[in-house]
């Protein structure tokens, strides 16, 4: 075979952040795996037949580097040790669900979640962490960290380097160091300006898991030669506890989940390769200004910090992983289909468009200068403008860009249209999208949907999209009977593509969608129940732990007070976004995505407190939340109240307006339990195990 002589395709992979979804891009590196195993198969055994008879595409690809933030940076971390651990093209036995990484299915999909499942005793809403020292977040990770335990336990099984990863694979975690790291900025006439740099990120290298050469000049350029893993290293309890600590740290929610302890040295911060060329004559390496440590003045020395979830300021860390494979470092790599030969994929759960609403009126613009809402928006604007970087708009303002491709969520539904069936794009992709991404915790049909939509997603991609011209150096040496194979081609604008990852035996098959998956008031009620344990048992603790006597009764009559009031809040809000995703078993019966909007609209108690609502509201309300995708003028929504979804409504006039609100209590049933003397005996003498 004379694959030698042509160039690879050099494949760089980013994954995003995505909470709870991603499971959703668990399933696509999944595929990914199953398709390139398959192909290294069918050439190993091509390479055995004469040449006139060979028929598998025999170019070569190599993936070098890995980045990834958040969910997307345990993906990573998990999935490199998974791919190394084996049990490839292993079945997962229910119904036609399939998997090639058993441990990377079971973490994302039968392991985490809200409430107990498979008889565990460790859930997000347990109450074990609350038994220790310190109040450290509002859900309990102790699952978290048994389920990354777990994999790392599989890990061990090492079976062997794989011939499309790098002999050097590169992982970057991205992580917001909470303590910070000191640069100068040197000025003139005075000792300089310092600042605080948190956006952070954990470097390791792979050596031994792949087979392929290939060295990073950019990486080398700035000698960031990262933390070295071997096959070895599987088998070292310290290192195994540091790298579980990194991979989680990466995907620790703030708040919602504990931010981790990284324990590093102030010189691995010495050589590390920034995202700009390094010319010696215009600009040394960037080194923080540690100070010295007394009493011997050295500036090296163990640098342990809090981390917490690395997507809060980089979470598509696509910039890494495009240096790291550039031919030449600053100098773009191609990007034309005849001409390209190293891209950066993305895997994003989430490419949601802007939220920019082109129409406010004077009265909401208004309302955008009160407290409550310049309060509910500052978070959100520091965290978004952290993210983005004008450069990257720059270099991505261009279409036709062969050098970067994406994965995003594409699901497709039937639908009758001038009384013919026809398909088209769903309103909702990802059933974890709930809750704000956290809805995979609910149950286990969201995130085993989502896992399985990124294994179909991947081999629609690879099929479709990841593609470059015919005449592509890389595709030089091809034989001929893959050449006139059309099950590796794609036309395109009467132009002809080649696959760059074929579909191979069992690869080729198409991979079946789950249907959509919906839950009803039992998976509510018990999710309120535990949302109810857990916050008596956190409230309990802050009055225990974190107040002085005199505040203790006031804060305990306070949330007495207000604790229903609060969980029937969160009750609505879940009831609400289910049915706006039509994932509610008891809303199925609705039209259309406007109908489910609009009876969100008034079970959604953020909208207005006593769920009261003018049409205009509602339409408002509709326009908000689909972020534009939908929109229904005041008259239609009147139109449909007034019409089918008259049996749901109850209309009535508050003054020279009608408002209208539901026919029955949007609560649904819910059982409260816990008396004031129960809860007080629970304040004074903590947590009640079992529970």
């Amino acid at each position: 075979m004379q694959a030698a002589r042509e160039p690879p395709f050099i494949l760089g992979l980013t994954m995003a952040g995505a909470i709870s979804a991603g499971a959703y891009s668990a399933g696509v590196f999944d595929f990914l795996i199953q398709a390139l195993e398959e192909w290294e198969k069918a050439k190993a055994a091509d390479d055995k037949a004469p040449e006139h008879e060979r028929r598998v595409p025999s170019h070569r690809l190599i993936i070098p580097v890995i980045s990834g933030a958040s969910a997307g940076g345990i993906t990573a971390a998990l999935g490199i040790l998974a791919v190394g651990a084996g049990d490839r093209l292993a079945k997962v036995e229910a119904a036609h669900r399939r998997c090639v990484l058993p441990a990377l299915y079971e973490a994302w999909v039968n392991r985490i979640s809200f409430t107990p499942r498979n008889g565990s005793p460790m859930f997000l809403l347990g109450v074990s962490d609350l038994q220790r020292e310190g109040l450290v977040s509002l859900l309990d990770s102790t699952i978290i960290q048994s389920a990354a335990d777990e994999l790392l336990h599989a890990a061990r099984n090492f079976r062997g380097a794989r011939p499309y990863l790098a002999r050097h694979l590169h992982l970057f975690l991205t992580v917001t160091n909470l303590r910070g790291i000191p640069y100068r900025i040197a000025f003139a006439g005075s000792d300089g300006h310092v600042m605080t740099m948190h956006g952070d990120r954990i470097h390791y290298r792979f050596e031994g898991f792949g087979k392929r050469r290939f060295e990073s000049k950019w990486l080398e350029s700035y000698f960031d030669v990262g933390l070295k893993i071997t096959p070895q290293s599987l088998s070292d309890p310290q290192f195994l506890e540091e790298y579980r600590e990194a991979a989680i740290a990466t995907g620790a929610f703030p708040i919602g989940l504990p931010a981790r302890l990284i324990e590093r040295q102030t010189s691995e911060y010495k050589f590390r390769a920034w995202t700009f060329r390094r010319r010696r004559e215009q600009l040394d390496n960037i080194e923080p200004l540690w100070p010295p440590r007394a009493p011997d003045g050295t500036t090296e020395y163990p640098f342990s910090y809090a981390a917490s979830d690395g997507g809060l300021i980089d979470n598509e860390p696509f910039e890494l992983a495009r240096w790291t494979i550039m031919k030449t470092p600053g100098v773009p790599n191609e990007t034309s289909a005849e001409k390209a030969n190293r891209a950066v994929l993305m895997i994003d759960p989430f490419p949601t468009p802007s939220a920019f609403d082109p129409d406010l009126s004077a009265e909401e613009l208004k309302k955008q200068l009160w407290l409550r809402a310049v309060i509910s928006n500052l978070f959100p604007a520091l965290k978004n403008q952290a993210r983005i970087k004008a450069i990257d708009l720059a270099r991505a303002s261009r279409e036709g860009v062969y050098s970067r491709f994406l994965i995003s969520p594409s699901r497709q539904i039937k639908t009758k249209r001038n009384g013919k069936e026809v398909e088209e794009d769903a309103y909702e992709r990802l059933a974890s999208g709930v809750l704000g991404a956290f809805g995979g915790f609910l149950c286990l049909e969201f995130p085993e949907h989502d896992y399985q939509l990124g294994r179909r997603n991947c081999q629609w991609f690879l099929r479709q999209h990841l593609v470059l011209d015919a005449n592509n150096q890389v595709f030089k040496n091809w034989p001929e009977k893959a050449v006139h194979n059309p099950s590796f081609h794609v036309e395109r604008d009467r132009k002809k593509f080649r696959t760059v990852i074929p579909l191979l035996g069992s690869a080729e098959p198409e991979v079946n969608p789950l249907p959509w998956p919906r839950i009803g008031n039992d998976v509510i009620d018990r999710f309120i129940e535990h949302v109810r344990l857990r916050g008596n048992e956190l409230v309990a603790k802050i009055i225990r732990e974190e107040l002085k006597q005199s505040w203790r009764f006031f804060v305990c009559c306070g949330w007495l007070l207000v604790r229903k009031n609060i969980f029937e809040w969160v009750r609505l809000r879940l009831v609400a976004d289910l049915i706006r995703r039509d994932q509610h078993k008891d809303w199925t019966a609705l039209r259309d995505d406007k109908d489910r909007l609009i009876i969100a609209a008034l079970f959604d108690p953020s909208l207005r407190g006593a769920r009261v609502l003018t049409a205009e509201d509602i339409a408002r309300d509709i326009k908000r939340r689909s972020l534009g995708r939908v929109t229904v003028k005041a008259d239609q929504v009147r139109k449909r109240l007034h019409g089918h979804l008259a049996k749901h409504v109850k209309p009535s006039r508050e003054g020279d307006k009608e408002v209208f609100q539901l026919c029955k209590k949007p609560g649904g049933r819910t059982a409260w339990f816990t008396s004031f003397r129960n809860w007080r005996k629970t304040a004074r003498q903590g947590p009640t195990r079992g529970r």
